[in-house]
């Protein structure tokens, strides 16, 4: 049914530019751009496995939509030409799946859900918005939790601050290790692991002895 949307969606809409970029129109018929439906096109061309048209839809956004890497706040998003102080949040939600993963990501979310993280070590009591991460995954395999950080704020760096890894197994031995070597500034409060560090890039490893 999605696709036989989506399929319909484009026999109407679409609107195709001469330089190989294109976006959905509001209505049928209509050659005016929505940027709303554009930025729900594209995300659902990412999905369906539709190439082409997420190649023409990505030619145009990028163009158009007025990218941001604030290098300040480490965030990006697409200001959609309104000329406001803040990224409006419902456009960027619905073109952010573009970026993600590949054909049939989101159907794997909601069919195949990993159930299993809800058991495995996790971080969590992050300092933000002082300190972001720019990943967090558990191993299986090395039996090992990778979080990796960053400062939000430059002027924040080398400030001291702390995270907390939960889930771990009881009476279990872990040894820490961070930017490769081993790392000690941690200890165990109320079965889970306070890791202490300061505001500045870094990799962390949890790993179960």
């Amino acid at each position: 049914m999605a696709r036989l949307i989506y399929e319909g969606a484009k026999g109407r809409f679409l609107i195709e530019s001469e330089n190989g970029a294109a976006y959905f129109a509001s209505f049928a018929g209509s050659t005016q751009e929505d940027s709303y439906a554009t930025a729900m096109g594209i995300s659902l061309a990412k999905e369906l496995g539709d190439v082409s048209v997420y190649a023409k839809l990505r030619k145009w956004i990028e163009s158009n939509y007025q990218p941001v890497f604030d290098t300040t706040r480490g965030e990006f998003y697409y200001q959609f030409r309104f000329q406001e102080p803040f990224p409006r949040g419902q456009y960027n939600d619905w073109i952010m799946p573009s970026f993600v993963g590949g054909e049939k990501t989101w159907w794997n979310m909601f069919n195949k859900p990993n159930l299993s993280k809800f058991m495995q070590p996790t971080v969590h009591q992050i300092d933000y918005p002082r300190m972001g991460v720019t990943r967090a995954f558990y191993d299986a395999g090395e039996r090992a939790l990778v979080v990796t950080t960053y400062p939000i704020e430059a002027g924040a760096a080398g400030e001291e601050t702390m995270f907390r890894v939960k889930n771990l197994e009881a009476a279990a031995g872990y040894t820490v290790y961070m930017d490769g070597k081993p790392y000690n500034r941690w200890k165990i409060l109320d079965g889970e692991m306070e890791i202490t560090t300061t505001l500045d890039p870094h990799s962390f490893t949890v790993a179960k002895q």
